[in-house]
């Protein structure tokens, strides 16, 4: 999760968010690109 706050400016807080979320590659992908929505910096200026 520190990987992905570093890489990406997104903190996972919630333990059963990251339970959800850290399931696979996808499941990251995608709650990137939702965290990211409207916001290109909030993701590493990757846009969803």
């Amino acid at each position: 999760m520190l990987g992905i706050q570093k890489e990406f400016g997104v903190a996972i807080e919630d333990r059963a968010l990251a339970v959800k979320v850290l399931v696979s590659i996808d499941a990251i992908a995608e709650f990137l690109k939702s965290r990211s929505a409207g916001n290109p910096e909030a993701a590493g200026g990757l846009k969803g």
